[in-house]
């Protein structure tokens, strides 16, 4: 059942539909299909780790300045950005999708294309939505769309694990009003949104004492026992299931012989929770837990050596969720609904629309179309069978949320 509101959203893009201009621009778009994934395997031999995207963000900027994009820029964050104009002269939407992939520089040797399928390190993530996004552009331009307010597309850095959303914080720290919506497009898949963050933080936490043999100096403190009590202390936690909150501890690693007291020892920890209320709550309850642990460490010494925990914060994504009158929502129903395409909400997720949606900026972020699988792994590979239906799908939602001039 449609509500109001999405019933409204539906009337006014059934009116957009039926412009001459947007019908020109739908039919381009499915037969730009071929090129689009053209354009995709391209990019995928071009690498992105995050934090090291200037390749790939000069490539998508050549890109942008040969579909007649304006102000073409690589910044200092490594994200690329160029802007097509509107006829207000205010106004601005952010449509973007992420340069990086998880993978180390020379992981992609080559690109192998099947009758159906194709495969390739990060082809799916994010190779479609890069592609999906010129393919955006060079549809606009054919059609002759004047969009209402300006449009700013970009390929933003740092997405992936230790990038921390970088490419975003740029953009958004430093205005966080300058953008009206923002349009995020992010892997395969059609008809699924994620239109809520779960914020994320994550430490490295360090254990040190003196160590010493695990004979004749037993009983002093070891980092590593200390490190285990604070796993166990963690893992105690209790954490409400509404808003949806959780702990882990990921990686663990310290001492230098079996019989060696441990004199340093490391664990990464990641924190998660679709409310900042929630994750501020557990950041205490962690940090308390570990330094507990410490203290316990010592007393249970017989020597009463200490144990030095130092955190270190390795990442932070602040959570969000959308305000009541957003729009997003409403936009990806009615839209999917005109399309003939199926919706699902697939709830909070950690993805780049995190920053827009903490800043109150109305988000959503979606796939490119197509299937794929294997996502993060070298064995990643995506099937481009009828993915121009949700490249359609983005189109249609960011002209609504830029406007369709009359000029």
């Amino acid at each position: 059942m449609l509500s109001n509101a999405t019933k409204e959203v539906k009337d006014y893009l059934a009116g957009v539909l039926e412009d001459e201009r947007v019908i020109k621009l739908m039919s381009f778009l499915k037969e730009d299909h071929d090129r689009l994934v053209d354009e995709q395997c391209g990019i995928a031999l071009v690498e992105a780790p995050p934090l090291f995207e200037r390749k790939r963000a000069e490539q998508m900027a050549r890109k942008f300045a040969d579909l007649g994009l304006t102000d073409v820029c690589v910044d200092d964050a490594l994200n690329v950005t160029a802007k097509l104009q509107g006829s207000l002269g205010f106004g601005e939407v952010l449509a973007e999708a992420h340069l990086d992939t998880v993978f180390p520089f020379e992981t992609v040797k080559k690109v192998t294309r099947g009758a159906d399928r194709i495969e390739a390190p990060g082809i799916s993530d994010n190779c479609r939505g890069l592609a999906a996004i010129l393919g955006i552009v060079r549809g606009l331009k054919h059609a002759g769309i004047v969009l209402k307010k300006d449009v700013t597309f970009a390929g933003t850095s740092g997405e992936e694990g230790i990038g921390d959303l970088k490419g975003m914080r740029n953009l958004f720290m430093r205005n966080p009003a300058r953008f009206d919506f923002c349009l995020s497009i992010d892997g395969h898949g059609s008809g699924h949104f994620v239109f809520d963050g779960t914020g994320s933080r994550r430490y490295s936490v360090t254990f040190e004492t003196q160590g010493g043999h695990s004979w004749t100096d037993f009983g002093a403190s070891s980092a590593v026992h200390a490190m285990g009590r604070a796993i166990a202390k963690i893992t105690d936690i209790v954490v409400p299931d509404d808003p949806r909150t959780s702990y882990n501890v990921g990686i663990v690693s310290g001492g230098t012989s079996v019989n060696a007291i441990a004199q340093k020892a490391e664990m990464l920890v990641d924190l998660r929770s679709v409310s900042n209320e929630e994750l501020d709550k557990l950041e205490a309850k962690f940090m308390s837990a570990v330094t507990s642990a410490c203290s316990e460490e010592k007393a249970r010494s017989s020597r009463k050596t200490d144990v030095r925990v130092c955190f270190r914060k390795v990442g932070d994504r602040p959570a969000g969720r959308q305000k009541e009158n957003s729009p997003a929502k409403p936009l990806a129903m009615a839209s999917s609904e005109l399309l003939g395409i199926k919706y699902g909400d697939d709830g909070p997720s950690s993805t780049n629309t995190n920053i827009p949606v903490y800043f109150g900026v109305p988000s959503l972020c979606m796939g490119a179309g197509g299937e794929g699988g294997g996502i993060h792994t070298v064995e990643e590979w995506f099937a481009p069978a009828d993915g121009w239906r949700a490249v359609q799908q983005a189109a249609l939602i960011l002209i609504a949320t830029a406007g369709l001039s009359q000029v």
